[in-house]
């Protein structure tokens, strides 16, 4: 082990280091939405218990809301690393300013198509609980959460470079059989009556968490989490 090992903090306080930004983002938007809750009369604490006995959310909304929430809260961070080089290479998004001057274009396209699936899903998420209804409002915000989404990845794949390809194709790889193994698995199952069929936004969740899974899973075997963590 090398000097620089030996030195380098526990795993689990390099962890609670990195949840310490989106635990501050989270801070300052709900003491935010308080404080506009007091000021304007908005009523928020009604309006919300309402909704909570009106309709009780699905598991299957749930799921969705905390795995869009997730994406939506890495987007941010990812973002915030790429406007402060000083936290970006601080909690190890780039390895130094060169990496960060290099990177940081890819990087937001990164946290822009994180974002917009995020967004996505959580509003996917919302309307069943919301009784959202199927109007030109809902339409325009999915279809600008998937525009950010196509678009990142369409700038993505044309600035790639050859390692990136490589990742995003093992990512692929991955998620492909994961889903072919998971869903159709479950599917056929499911066909025999011996469990409940996967209900629409449960398929998005399960894609969305194979793909997440995938892309850990290439990354681990070439080593960069080690490099980085």
């Amino acid at each position: 082990m090398s000097v620089a090992e030996e030195n380098k903090p526990h795993f689990l306080i390099r962890v609670v280091k990195g949840l310490a930004l989106p635990a501050a983002i989270g801070f300052v938007v709900g003491l935010s939405f308080s404080l506009a809750n007091n000021a304007f009369d908005w009523e928020l604490g009604s309006l919300l218990n309402g909704v909570a006995i009106e309709a009780v959310p699905s598991v299957s909304s749930v799921v969705a809301a905390v795995i869009g929430g997730l994406l939506v809260l890495i987007s941010l961070v990812i973002a915030v690393g790429c406007f402060f080089p000083g936290y970006g290479i601080k909690s190890n998004i780039f390895a130094d300013r060169q990496d960060w001057e290099d990177q940081r274009g890819l990087h937001l396209m990164s946290s822009l198509g994180c974002l917009g699936w995020g967004a996505l899903m959580v509003t996917l998420a919302l309307v069943e609980p919301l009784e959202l209804s199927v109007g030109p409002a809902l339409i325009s915000v999915l279809a600008v959460s998937a525009a950010m989404l196509a678009y990142s990845c369409w700038r993505l794949l044309r600035e790639f470079d050859e390692l990136w390809h490589d990742l995003n194709q093992a990512m692929c790889t991955w998620a492909f059989y994961g889903a072919l193994v998971i869903g159709g698995g479950w599917s056929a199952l499911a066909h025999l009556s011996l469990v409940p069929a996967l209900a629409p936004l449960d398929w998005v969740s399960l894609l969305t968490l194979l793909s997440l899974t995938g892309s850990i899973i290439a990354n681990g075997q070439r080593g960069i989490f080690e490099e980085h963590f």
